[in-house]
């Protein structure tokens, strides 16, 4: 839109700092800011038409289409045919464009954005479920299951979790999924399916409602979540069954009450700030890390509204929600005493290590789109991983500036006269939030410190959402281009952007044949049928030692107390990979209490995929199969199980 038709509409264009001189650097600069700087005075958002369900219907139907394309893929993986990939890829990209398409229309209802939006956030959500339709794909999600199921057969909180001591101090997750079985019969996998679900689907709502309150436009609202969904979080990380997956999820649902209160009248702000404040203890007793970003969030807020005096600000409001949001973590911490301080101290120190080690080159780089193994990703996933976040970072750079001058809907805020050089404190925030995605995206340079970008990252991207659709709205997305031609391109960009987000948060998306230490593609029957034979025939609570898969299966299916050095017990590495049975491996059993060891063959065979046999940092080279068979040397020890690959071995005589 022009600036003659700016001035048409009544409202004047905005004009970049020192550009009114005369002059071709006056010039230069007002061309630079036009490109990012500056936007319409109207949002083009088209009046919408009655809601057609026959587009939703029909994305539906192709969606379906994708989601069997997409479980013949899984199952062509599961016997290693190369097909898998070339079925999976395509029909991924093809289900997310049919449902980006209505959302990206112009004359479309809200409801019918919201609609189709709500419906792709559930089909992604059955790519996990396709991958792994009995049993849980990650290896955080055993953790949980493993308190779920303490909660469930011992009817007592805090119960000891070895693989993840702190899990069982934030019983959020656990305790509603708890309640869901009590209450409806189902068995716990079942049950964590279908919470994960809701989830997922409130989550979705919540940054749609979010970003609609914000900018007044059901158009940026379906645009930005769109966008939200190309994370490298949205469609693996958020839809297993951990503890942030339902922390992040009443996050949103806090931020979408809290960030608008600015525009809202006095009984509305006190409605939507006694909903923040409910939200507030829920997430501090679901997820340590969540509740302290909530704080954050909180915290910025408040001193944004309290420095940009306003008339008829909700200051009291957002300084109370602050101050709960603040309090909240460190009540909660001192009740439980979680060892928080220790567990998430630990991940940003070596996290800032490791990133000072790169930038000052005394370290390598992680390498993209490789596997530990060295597996490399092909081209056209390489492609599409780079190009999601190149078009965020596009995004962003067109989208920033008009974000930070975006004027907000017409409200209470809006009929003031402000006496600081910004339109609204929401709009701030969310675009600040959005600045920090390049950081993200640094710490996951190093291999040490990408779980600190990618969880980081997970919080950027609702600012990300929201400044990438000002892009959109407010520079490309003008009068030329209200077109279904148009429509078409977006939901296809916005599409390669979502199934780029895949290729860079779950590489492992197409399965395969059984591999090493590689969480959901090592998951098999024997491995299960394992731990329920522990279970059954040596008891519960045994001290047991075994590899990386091994061990959350035996903590769960099984239901014994797996050694690991996260509950202070001795490195038990050692125990597999040295080649003689002697005083360094008996002090290990003696010291750690082992009543028994674990062993599977087939480690040998091949590199590990997440980067560890046993423990983090156990080396690359594999265990020798010599090592392995060490045990059956020993007249003090007794192989009390023989299931082909995998052995166990009683070594409790060894303690004597």
């Amino acid at each position: 839109m022009s600036s003659v038709a700016e001035r048409q509409v009544g409202s004047p264009s905005l004009t970049a700092p020192g550009a009114r001189g005369a002059g071709s650097f006056a010039r230069a600069w007002r061309a630079i800011w036009t490109v990012i700087g500056r936007h319409p005075a109207t949002s083009c958002e088209p009046r919408p038409k009655a809601t057609n369900w026959s587009r939703i219907a029909g994305a539906a139907i192709v969606g379906g289409v994708c989601l069997v394309l997409i479980a013949i893929a899984q199952g062509l993986g599961r016997n290693g045919d190369a097909l898998a990939g070339i079925i999976f890829w395509p029909a991924l990209l093809l289900m997310a464009c049919a449902f980006a398409y209505p959302a990206c229309l112009p004359h479309v209802t809200r409801l019918e954005r919201l609609s189709a939006l709500l419906l792709l956030g559930q089909f992604l959500n059955l790519l996990k479920l396709i991958y792994s339709p009995l049993a849980f794909a990650g290896f955080d999600e055993y953790l949980h299951y493993r308190s779920l199921l303490d909660i469930l057969e011992l009817h007592a909180l805090f119960a000891s979790n070895s693989l993840l001591p702190v899990s069982p101090l934030y019983p959020g997750l656990e305790l509603v999924t708890a309640a869901m079985v009590s209450l409806t019969g189902l068995d716990a996998f079942t049950a964590a399916t279908i919470f994960v679900a809701l989830a997922r689907f409130a989550s979705v709502g919540a940054y749609f409602l979010l970003f609609e309150r914000v900018s007044g436009s059901s158009r940026h609202a379906a645009i930005g979540t769109l966008v939200v969904m190309s994370g490298t979080s949205f469609v693996s990380f958020h839809s297993q069954y951990a503890y942030e997956t339902l922390a992040f999820c009443f996050f949103l649902l806090f931020a979408a009450c809290l960030l608008p209160l600015e525009r809202e009248g006095p009984s509305r702000r006190r409605q939507m700030t006694v909903l923040a404040l409910l939200f507030i203890p829920a997430i501090a007793v679901t997820h340590h890390l969540t509740s302290y970003l909530t704080a954050a969030t909180a915290t910025g807020l408040a001193l944004l509204v309290w420095v940009r005096p306003y008339r008829d600000q909700p200051r009291t409001s957002v300084l109370l929600v602050a101050a709960t949001a603040l309090s909240a973590p460190f009540i909660w911490k001192a009740i439980v005493s979680a060892p928080t301080g220790e567990y998430l101290d630990s991940h940003i120190f070596t996290a800032l290590l490791d990133m000072k080690d790169l930038l000052l080159g005394g370290r390598s780089g992680r390498k993209f789109f490789v596997g530990v193994d060295g597996t490399q990703a092909p081209v056209a996933l390489r492609t599409m991983g780079i190009v999601s976040v190149l078009m965020i970072g596009a995004g962003l750079f067109f989208g920033f500036f008009r974000a930070l001058t975006f004027q907000p809907p017409v409200g209470r805020a809006a009929t003031s006269t402000p006496l600081r050089p910004w339109p609204s404190s929401d709009v701030v925030l969310l675009s600040l939030a959005g600045a920090t995605f390049p950081a993200t995206v640094a710490f996951k340079l190093s291999g040490s410190s990408w779980e600190v970008g990618n969880r980081l990252g997970t919080f950027a991207m609702v600012g990300v959402g929201f400044v990438c659709a000002m892009s959109v709205t407010r520079f490309f997305w003008q009068r030329p281009l209200r077109t279904q031609t148009a429509a078409i391109g977006l939901a296809v960009i916005l599409s390669l952007m979502i199934s780029g987000g895949v290729v860079n948060g779950w590489g492992a998306a197409v399965r395969s044949k059984f591999q090493i230490s590689a969480d959901g593609q090592s998951i098999e029957p024997l491995g299960i049928a394992v731990a329920e034979w522990s279970r059954e025939f040596l008891g519960e609570a045994n001290r047991i030692v075994a590899d990386r898969t091994n061990s959350i299966l035996q903590s769960t299916y099984g239901r014994q107390d797996v050694l690991s050095t996260l509950n202070d017990d001795p490195e038990i590495s050692g125990l597999y990979f040295s080649e003689n049975f002697s005083f360094p491996e008996r002090n290990t059993i003696a010291g750690g209490f082992v009543d028994y060891v674990l062993v599977d063959l087939r480690l040998p065979a091949a590199s590990p995929k997440v980067g560890y046999y046993y423990e983090p940092g156990d080396g690359d080279l594999p265990p020798r199969m010599h090592s392995l068979n060490k045990f059956d040397q020993q007249d003090e020890i007794a192989r009390v199980l023989d299931a082909g690959p995998i052995a166990i071995y009683d070594v409790r005589k060894i303690r004597h």
